[in-house]
């Protein structure tokens, strides 16, 4: 009787789920509380490896490894994910800089992304206005 409460205690332990909603941004989780439907940005597991353009000496051959890394890395890991969200009739649009995809969904739509392993983390993408330089 001992070993098995042990055993389901150990269990749930070593393969606990991390809640979902450790990868979603504080803001955006509150904002669902006034929106049903907000633009959010998700920042994928996998990031390119930068590492080698420190070596680089020639500044266009620089910024054609930086160019091509992050590129490349967004088309190999972005693929699935964005089919994904096309099949389900979200719009997306992809971004490099930082490996991510940005689009507009529901709240369930949150809970489904925030709990796919490809997903690192999910941000609020809000509308922000600036103000023209006086010139």
């Amino acid at each position: 009787m001992i070993l098995t409460i042990l055993h389901i205690l150990l269990y749930s332990f070593w393969f606990q789920t991390p809640n979902w909603q450790t990868k979603v941004d504080p803001l955006l989780l509150q904002s669902f509380q006034q929106e049903a439907e907000l633009e959010m940005l998700l920042v994928l597991q996998q990031q390119a490896d930068l590492s080698y353009a420190s070596q680089l000496t020639d500044k266009k051959a620089k910024n054609r490894y930086v160019f091509n890394q992050l590129y490349y890395t967004a088309q190999k890991t972005q693929t699935n994910l964005a089919q994904w969200l096309q099949t389900q009739g979200h719009e997306q649009r992809p971004l490099y800089i930082v490996n991510a995809i940005a689009t507009k969904g529901d709240y369930s739509l949150l809970a489904t992304l925030a709990k796919r392993t490809d997903v690192k983390a999910i941000y609020a993408n809000p509308d922000i206005l600036m103000e023209m330089p006086i010139l």
